[in-house]
């Protein structure tokens, strides 16, 4: 029993470190993103289809992925086709 918690805390632990680490991630792609880096766009286009690390918002991933293609960037492009855009 000792053991479930001690891991249920360190899962709840881990967690918490992923979720601060995506924080950071994400003011460093939001950064680079409207900085015009194609690559950035497409990750946080991606994480908003996707909705890891924020909350699920189609329209905010078509901006991102749009942004990231009209700079040429073929991921971004086909993400835009598979969406029927």
């Amino acid at each position: 029993m000792e053991n479930d918690e001690m891991d249920g805390g360190l899962t709840r632990i881990g967690n918490r470190r992923r979720c601060l680490e995506w924080g950071e991630a994400e003011r460093l792609y939001q950064k680079a993103a409207d900085q015009g880096d194609a690559d950035a766009q497409f990750e946080l286009g991606w994480h908003y289809e996707t909705g890891r690390g924020v909350e699920e918002d189609e329209s905010e991933a078509v901006r991102w992925y749009q942004e990231a293609a009209d700079q040429g960037h073929m991921d971004a492009q086909s993400a835009l086709e598979r969406l029927g855009l």
